[in-house]
């Protein structure tokens, strides 16, 4: 039975960045699909190249955990910078989610007019710089270090974001843009189902600010589809796609794949 010192179940954007951090280990990565990426691959049919889930990559800038590990495993992606971030139609109106905060303001006062929209978006984006500039982001629960290092994370995070942290989205937007028309919240859950995956009934307000400053940072293409990332960053690592785990397996001093 081959031994290693850690095994990898999964290629999607985790599994994939844990593997490149620790290539001078002992490590073997499973995926069950023959693409690697989880839901951010790429695929082809048809001589075409289709994106599985996710078709923007975002974070590549200073001060953000994607680029930091990409310079550390030395990879340079391929990607083209998008001017538009995301584009909102409803009922014949449109507005263009860019990164430059004046023009998305200008655009949305046109279609979306409310006296606070500023301070709301405002606000938004100076949550989602604040946190990108923490240093003690850590979670995890399986040593008392850990653990350790989690406490010191959430304090780090109350005293940055007081007790809005425990702020939900709908509270806030129910304080500062009361009154908004069903339009106006559809246009937010809207970029929420994206970049989250939910809507404002069930996120805290950092969520929903980190939801939708997603636009506000660089927003990329990544050239021949997002799983080429993955490419790239496995390139050096023992990955075997097509073989699913079925059990993990603990004993005395390790773990058993199956």
């Amino acid at each position: 039975m081959k031994t290693y010192d850690i095994a990898v179940v999964g290629s999607g954007i985790g599994g994939s960045l844990i593997s490149a951090l620790n290539r001078d280990k002992d490590l073997i990565l499973f995926e069950r699909d023959k693409n690697l990426g989880g839901c951010a691959s790429t695929f082809k049919k048809f001589g075409d190249l289709y994106n599985a889930g996710a078709t923007t990559f975002v974070g590549y800038e200073n001060n953000h955990p994607i680029k930091n590990i990409f310079d550390k495993v030395n990879f340079i992606p391929d990607i083209k910078k998008s001017e538009i971030a995301i584009r909102i139609m409803q009922n014949n109106k449109i507005v263009d989610r860019v990164k430059n905060f004046d023009i998305y303001l200008d655009n949305l006062n046109e279609i979306y007019p409310h006296k606070n929209n500023k301070l709301f978006w405002k606000t938004i984006k100076s949550i989602d710089e604040k946190f990108w500039n923490l240093k003690k982001l850590h979670f995890a629960k399986y040593s008392l270090n850990s653990y350790l290092k989690t406490t010191n994370s959430i304090f780090e995070l109350f005293s940055v974001f007081g007790f809005d942290l425990l702020k939900s989205a709908d509270k806030y937007i129910e304080e500062v843009l009361p009154n908004i028309s069903k339009e106006y919240k559809a246009f937010i859950d809207a970029q929420l189902l994206i970049t989250l995956q939910t809507t404002t009934k069930d996120i805290s307000l950092l969520s929903l600010a980190l939801g939708l400053s997603y636009p506000f940072h660089g927003v990329f293409y990544v050239n021949g589809g997002m799983g080429t990332l993955f490419d790239g960053i496995l390139k050096d690592i023992d990955v075997h796609n097509k073989e699913e785990i079925i059990k993990v397996i603990k004993e005395q001093d390790s773990y058993r794949v199956l």
